[in-house]
């Protein structure tokens, strides 16, 4: 991604506020993993959010899967693309 850690025009605030909350993620990822806990993080296919560079650290240590879905194959009316990263087999997208 060009910007990130942060999108330029973000309020200060904002940007630091969304980067402690993807550390946070990262962190419970990695405590997770290393107590053996199952975990599982969505997000949508189309965020920033994985191109954090704590998160892409954390994704480095652990053998995940993503698994891409649609959020109308639940029943929503919308069409949104939902990605989520996990450790459960049986989420695993093919």
């Amino acid at each position: 991604a060009e910007y990130p850690a942060g999108i330029p025009g973000l309020t200060k605030v904002l940007m630091e506020k969304a980067n402690e909350l993807y550390e946070l993620c990262a962190l419970i990822i990695l405590w997770c993993h290393a107590c053996g806990r199952a975990w599982s993080l969505e997000n949508p296919t189309n965020s920033r959010f994985w191109e954090d560079p704590a998160i892409r650290r954390a994704l480095e240590l652990v053998n995940a899967y993503f698994s891409v879905f649609h959020h109308c194959m639940h029943g929503w009316q919308l069409q949104k693309t939902a990605q989520l990263l996990t450790l459960l087999l049986h989420v695993k997208g093919n």
